[in-house]
């Protein structure tokens, strides 16, 4: 249906990583950075008028907090110039940036450790019912996205993922928001996912 070219990506991934197939929300008011991949939050979400009322907040809503909201997109729209920093990226590699974030809070021991542990499967290697090993979470971002291998797939310097993920880490809480457009390509699932489980590292 006509959910192939916008969210249905995205759903599949909830259904898949949280066994219920509806979009997710978040609490804007109490987050204290945002990381936007690729998601026109002020430009055709579906909660456009919210997402404006809930950025007012976050901007002057609580004295002496200042949110950071930094937007990932290959052009420079409405969304990225409101955003506080806009990182320029190759269409199609957000999945790869959310796993190169996810390799750095890793490998920086930055993650929720006990949150990991007691609500998630797979970040470690595990073996299923028939004995099988299988790759875990951990394991694939630590070997196959390091900074430099995702900067050359992405586009976006060294430098900025390790910061991007040192930031999000240590301004918590953090959200980690993809829109339909990041999910509806041929690596849409796979994208969706990797977005999504940095909400779960921090």
């Amino acid at each position: 249906n006509h959910r192939s070219a916008s969210d249905a990506g995205k759903l599949l991934a909830m259904h898949y990583m949280h066994g219920v197939p509806e979009l997710p929300a978040y609490d804007w008011k109490s987050t204290r950075y945002v990381l936007g991949f690729g998601a026109s939050l002020f430009e055709s979400w579906c909660q456009t008028i919210h997402l404006m009322r809930a950025s007012s907040f976050l901007r002057r809503g609580t004295p002496g907090r200042r949110v950071k909201f930094v937007q990932v997109s290959p052009r420079y729209a409405v969304t990225a110039a409101k955003a506080d920093e806009w990182v320029p990226i190759e269409p199609a590699t957000y999945g790869a940036l959310a796993l190169g974030i996810a390799h750095v809070i890793v490998r920086e021991k930055l993650h929720d450790e006990a949150f990991v542990r007691e609500h998630t499967f797979g970040f470690e290697n595990w073996k299923d019912a028939a004995g099988r090993e299988h790759r875990g979470y951990r394991d694939l971002v630590e070997k196959d996205f390091p900074p430099d291998k995702v900067s050359k797939i992405t586009g976006v310097p060294v430098e900025t993922i390790e910061r991007l993920a040192i930031e999000m880490a240590e301004h918590r809480p953090a959200i980690a928001v993809a829109d339909g457009g990041a999910a509806s390509a041929t690596n849409g699932l796979g994208t969706a996912m990797a977005i999504h489980a940095l909400n779960a590292l921090v």
